[in-house]
């Protein structure tokens, strides 16, 4: 705001001089002309010295300023002497020497500003365009002069040596300066002239312009001092000055074109229309003279024909410049491109390598997967010879979940390598496959000539060599596996159907023991297709014509009292007849059938003991066998309290059987069994306790009411003093926790009287009654006449 201010009272202050110089020149005042005049140069010399110390500005600006501020100082020092020469001396200083000299100094120092000016913008100018311009200015302004100067005649060339050799250098530092300022002008075809330097340029010419006039009056003797054309010269003078104030500060840095504008002489921008002014100056004043107006406009033509080859030129190198430019900007984005696509080709093949890794390795074992398993699987058949078998074996940990659960999954992952390096010695890369199906599942395949004692010895020798101990940290590990085993072309026809058989065959391992391997055969899959049909059958039943129940009683021991039955679910199916429960029951469970099914079963069992209890007043107990499934069934909880309020009977009439596989291998929270269904007052039995691991830590962790020992715990009782010895611990846990225990597959007199003196609480089997229809349990075990005690008998829908 300061610095606004500060120009602003300078532009005040100069005007207010100026306008009494011009007063004094007005009125013809010598005195005050000849004290002002150098006053005003002495005001643009400080002026101009003042921005020659701006540091802000380029180097060759300030160099300007400092020649133009010396230009004011000649002129300034000048007039002091013309004033000192009129006032003092009283003799006409119009031919001194020495103040001659002194004016001659404005020139120069103006033509050198200018000078540097032109060298800083025409080095980036085309250099023959400016050659061109410069001619056809340059013979212009030089015939308007010996036109107007020298009336065209060669006599009168006697007048420059009037003048001296100093005021003809002047006058001929004018003709360039003026020559200089109008090709600039004349040149310039685009671009924008900033304000300050058509200010400069202005003052520049007008001064040469002036000056020319001065030595034409000279000349002619017409001279008068301090006249108007001295206002001119102080106005070229004060403008100079003005300039370099206008000149913007605080510019370092900056482009200089933002300063003092950008332009050059390329374009079609027509200049040559500038060269009219010459015959209209000769116009106006000699009048129509034909040869100097000729010579005028062939400089015309000839320049503008030349001008327009030139940009054409021009015109055609910025193409062709430009084309270049494309060119390698296109070669140099090209290579920026290869250089990306070769980077991002090696990148996507680094991914396809580790996307080759992931896609084909197991990221636990680094043993193949299943996916490029079943891959390199269906081209080694495709590729099988006539006399060539591909063998597939199906590896499965038994009971792995359980250690899983137990130690966590790291350990989990951790012995399922050690069983993946132990599987690697019995292949070879080369020939042979390995992979890990998921979980705790491996396959291996082997191409080639093999015989079926081969395969024996070489699935022998991969569960030997699997069931030694694994040692992880402070755990000792003795697994077993159980191996399926299919050969192609003999068993399957695809790799599909030969995967299903190694995995049926390992199945079937599994059901007759563990460390064992079965093969695939026509045995196998006549009871695969047995299944098949019984779920067919299964899904087509009739419940209340097809099933039945039957009962068993249990008693306590010793006093043989009949204290609860187990409901036994049985199958007469009308096209295969009696089917046992342990070949059904499995098929119902794997295909959720178990669900309806173990709903009939519950309403079934439910309102037979609540006809019983009503009818002959007694409080057994019904045991209802529960598979997991039915556990994990939403709204089973519900089911169980609707059929109990259906018949009206209490909780405690009910006992719900366990399979103590459930509580340790199955996902089910034993903690959300209890507390579902024992909160309702029912009770619960762990059945076939002693086939499972863990059985004695079970007893602390899950509250049962009843003990149920499995038939093959009893059958070597009375011969097999371990056997012994472990019921015997058992019963007496049981007894500290307060657990009643109760004995299944109880078939001898002998069984029972070890039994008893053991002092096992309940008995049931064989011995003291089997399984039968609910009207011959009742004939054997109710005394009283049948009368019917609920008023509504149905089953609940």
């Amino acid at each position: 705001m300061s610095v606004t201010k500060n120009k602003t009272l300078i532009f005040i202050f100069i005007a207010v001089y100026y306008l009494l110089y011009l007063t004094a020149i007005i009125k013809q005042s010598d005195f005050w002309g000849n004290i002002l005049s150098p006053i005003g140069a002495l005001i643009s010399f400080f002026l101009l010295l003042q921005a020659y110390y701006k540091p802000s500005q380029p180097k060759y600006v300030r160099a300007i300023w400092l020649f133009f501020s010396f230009a004011s100082l000649s002129w300034a020092v000048g007039d002091i002497m013309w004033a000192y020469s009129v006032l003092i001396l009283g003799i006409d200083p119009l031919d001194d020497l020495f103040v001659t000299i002194l004016y001659f100094g404005t020139n120069l120092f103006l033509l050198i500003g200018a000078f540097i000016f032109a060298l800083n913008r025409f080095r980036k100018w085309n250099a023959l365009q400016l050659l061109i311009d410069s001619l056809a200015m340059s013979v212009s302004i030089l015939l308007l002069i010996w036109i107007i100067y020298f009336d065209s005649q060669y006599e009168n060339l006697y007048l420059v040596s009037k003048v001296g050799w100093i005021s003809a250098v002047t006058i001929f530092l004018d003709i360039i300066m003026m020559t200089g300022v109008a090709i600039w002008f004349f040149s310039i075809r685009a671009g924008k002239i900033a304000s300050s330097v058509r200010l400069v340029t202005s003052c520049v010419l007008a001064f040469a312009l002036v000056d020319l006039a001065y030595y034409y009056l000279y000349l002619h003797d017409l001279y008068i001092s301090n006249s108007l054309i001295d206002s001119i010269y102080m106005a070229t003078l004060l403008g100079l000055a003005l300039s370099a104030i206008m000149t913007p500060e605080n510019i370092a840095g900056a482009d200089d074109t933002e300063l003092y504008g950008d332009y050059s002489n390329e374009g079609y921008r027509n200049q040559g229309l500038l060269l009219l002014v010459g015959p209209i100056i000769i116009l106006f004043f000699i009048g129509f003279d034909i040869q100097s107006l000729l010579i005028y406009f062939i400089i015309i033509f000839l320049h503008g024909i030349l001008s327009n080859h030139i940009q054409n030129s021009i015109k055609d190198q910025r193409l062709l410049t430009r084309e270049k430019e494309l060119n390698a900007e296109l070669e140099k984005r090209i290579d920026e491109r290869t250089r990306e696509l070769s980077e991002k080709a090696r990148e996507l093949e680094k991914k396809n390598r580790q996307l080759h890794y992931l896609s084909s390795q197991d990221l636990v074992t680094k043993l193949y997967n299943r996916r490029f398993f079943l891959e390199a699987v269906q081209e080694k058949i495709k590729n099988c010879q006539d006399d060539h078998i591909l063998v597939l074996l199906f590896l499965d940990i038994d009971r792995f979940k359980t250690i899983n659960d137990a130690y966590g999954h790291m350990i989990g992952d951790k012995l399922i390598i050690a069983l993946s390096k132990r599987l690697q010695k019995f292949t070879d890369p080369e020939h042979d496959l390995l992979a890990r199906f998921g979980g705790d599942e491996f396959v291996l395949a082997f191409h080639g000539k093999y015989h079926n004692g081969d395969i024996e010895n070489l699935a022998q020798s991969i569960i030997t060599l699997c069931t030694e101990p694994i040692h992880l940290k402070q755990y000792t590990f003795h697994i077993t596996i159980s191996v399926g085993i299919s050969i192609y072309p003999y068993d399957a026809s695809n790799l599909d159907a030969l995967i299903q058989n190694s995995d049926i065959a390992m199945y079937e391992a599994k059901k007759i023991g563990f460390n064992k391997y079965v093969f695939f055969n026509e045995q196998i899959n006549a009871i695969l297709q047995r299944n098949l049909k019984l779920e067919i059958l299964l899904r087509k039943a009739v419940y209340d014509k097809e099933f039945s129940l039957h009962y068993q009683p249990q008693f306590s021991i010793p006093d043989n009292r009949l204290i609860g039955i187990e409901a036994l679910l049985r199958w007469n199916c009308p096209a295969e007849g009696p089917i046992p429960p342990g070949e059904f029951i499995p098929i119902a469970e794997e295909t959720d059938l178990i669900i309806p099914l173990g709903k009939w079963v519950m309403n079934r069992a439910i309102r037979q003991i609540a006809e019983w209890n009503n009818r002959y007043q007694t409080t057994l107990r019904m045991g209802i066998n529960v598979s997991i499934k039915q556990l994990n069934h939403n709204g089973f909880d519900e089911m169980v309290k609707s059929a109990i309020r259906f018949y009206a009977i209490p909780p405690e009439w009910i006992d719900m059987e366990i399979t103590e596989s459930i509580a340790i291998e199955e996902t089910y929270d034993i903690h959300e069994i209890t507390k579902a269904i024992r909160d309702t007052g029912i009770s619960i039995s762990i059945d076939d306790f002693g086939t499972g691991y863990s059985s004695l830590n079970n007893l602390k962790i899950f509250p049962f009411d009843r003990i149920k020992f499995a038939k093959p715990s009893i059958d070597h009782i009375v011969n097999d003093e371990f056997d012994k010895e472990i019921i015997r611990s058992i019963i007496v846990l049981a007894n500290f926790m307060k657990i009643k225990t109760i004995a299944e597959g109880v078939e001898t007199a002998a069984q029972y009287e070890v039994l008893k003196k053991l002092g096992c609480d309940q008995i049931q089997g064989y011995y003291l009654g089997k399984p039968m229809p609910a009207n011959e349990f009742e004939k054997a075990f109710f005394s009283l006449p049948q009368q019917p005690i609920l008023e509504n008998s149905s089953i609940i829908p």
